[in-house]
């Protein structure tokens, strides 16, 4: 069935772009790759990864790009839907353990050499080590970094569950930033131009707010789409729950405010983006290096349209009632997020 509630206009002055034609190329790695992993431990994950469609993100995010310079990211994407369902499973379930063993596992591969265990923590060491082939030592601790941050938000989630405290909106939006995943994908674009920016320059505070502010954005759009499922599951962070629950409001309602806070933050990339070349000319930034961070900086808010032109066609997000389908039930708990991938392997 479609939404419970009728979509906000969300305002996306952006361009839309066509997704990269590379795209059925990703697609036929994507099951190629995560079943020699195996990432894909039965019927109902793969179903579940056909409803996601990982490949159409990668290329909406992307749309520039060849197959050869995706293949890596769009490995990542894939890897990181798969987990994300795990833990938001676990969750759900209350499960500590599993998002305790998962968090410790996949951090250490994030942070520091270690030897992965179980075929999701491979894996993740697998592509960060690919993506950093060839490029400073720093890049490596770049995505690494951005993943671990991204890890660590399931273990507050957990915290909280544990101790019964739900989380305010206050709380929940900069946690959302993280927890959504999106910074690691925003300085992925260096890869997919295959550029390395000087780190000086990465991170002055207009670029850095433009990933942030771009994360936040992408954020709350996924809440939206996906303030049905992760209520028919009992998932309780996501700023369409928070908001109807503080406000004592019907879901639209409460997603017409979040969509408020939307276009604010679209008016605020707009002003941050302005002043990126002022902060680029007063670093001494080459005309070269001028153009490459303003080159990423466009590709940030590119990224924020085609996440939200990913969102329109997915089953993921507009399907509620086959979200649970009964073949992919094993007692309580879907069979997509089946946690073969996180238990050590051989």
């Amino acid at each position: 069935m479609p939404l419970s509630f009728v979509l906000p206009d969300f305002h996306l002055p952006m361009p839309a772009h066509p997704p990269s034609p590379a795209m059925a190329a990703l697609k036929d790695d994507t099951w190629a790759w995560a079943q020699t992993r195996r990432l894909v431990a039965n019927d109902a994950m793969a179903a579940h990864l056909e409803r996601t469609e990982p490949w159409l993100t990668t290329a909406l995010y992307y749309p520039y790009a060849d197959a050869d310079a995706l293949l890596h990211i769009n490995r990542y994407m894939v890897s990181a839907f798969l987990v994300d369902d795990v833990f938001d499973d676990a969750l759900t379930s209350r499960d500590t353990a599993t998002v305790e063993q998962l968090t410790a596992e996949l951090t250490a591969v994030s942070v520091g050499p270690c030897r992965p265990r179980s075929a999701a923590a491979q894996a993740l060491a697998e592509i960060l080590d690919a993506l950093a082939e060839n490029r400073s030592p720093g890049w490596r601790r770049v995505l690494g970094q951005a993943n671990a941050d991204w890890i660590a938000t399931y273990a507050a989630e957990a915290r909280a569950l544990e101790d019964g405290v739900a989380m305010r909106l206050d709380r929940y939006i900069p946690h959302r930033r993280q927890g959504v995943n999106e910074i690691i994908f925003l300085h992925m674009h260096e890869n997919a131009r295959a550029v390395e920016v000087d780190p000086w320059h990465r991170e002055l505070p207009a670029v850095r707010a433009v990933r942030d502010l771009a994360s936040d954005h992408m954020g709350l759009i996924n809440d939206v789409y996906s303030a049905d499922k992760e209520q028919a599951v009992g998932y309780p962070f996501n700023a369409v729950l928070i908001t109807a629950r503080e406000r004592s409001c019907s879901l639209r309602k409460a997603a017409e405010l979040v969509n408020d806070i939307l276009t604010g933050l679209v008016t605020q990339l707009d002003a941050v983006t302005a002043c990126v070349g002022g902060q680029l000319d007063a670093a001494g930034a080459s005309p070269r290096q001028r153009a490459t961070v303003l080159q990423l900086v466009e590709d940030y808010r590119r990224q924020v349209r085609g996440n939200a032109d990913y969102h329109l066609t997915p089953d993921r997000y507009h399907d509620a009632d086959t979200y649970l389908p009964p073949l992919q039930q094993h007692g309580p708990a879907p069979r997509y997020t089946a946690h073969g991938i996180v238990t050590p392997g051989d």
